[in-house]
């Protein structure tokens, strides 16, 4: 499947298929190169809008807001998967948090 990157009215750069995709099937992977936080802090100040996703377990952040408007939107771009991932870490962190013996 072949994918375009091109101007977007709501997210500065949009990516569209050049065909139709099935339900939950991988369209892109990113194989950029990673960044930490603070190799990113103002890389895209001057853009109005830009997603930096995180890749490691420290924080789930939002859940990358969509602004598409479609009637049907769910409200993120992040897929089913990952947003039952992102809730399982949270879960895991917080009964860590209960288990373990608070300082002073």
């Amino acid at each position: 499947m072949s994918v375009i990157v091109r101007s977007s009215p709501l997210h500065g750069a949009g990516v569209y298929t050049t065909a139709p995709f099935k339900k939950g099937q991988r369209v892109l992977e990113y194989t950029g190169p990673r960044l930490t936080t603070r190799e990113s802090e103002g890389m895209y100040a001057e853009n109005e809008v830009t997603y930096l996703f995180s890749v490691n377990d420290e924080t789930p952040g939002e859940l990358a807001p969509c602004y598409c408007g479609a009637k049907t939107c769910r409200g993120t771009m992040f897929c089913d998967e990952e947003i039952a991932r992102h809730k399982r870490i949270l879960k895991r962190r917080g009964q860590r948090a209960k288990a373990s013996p608070r300082r002073h």
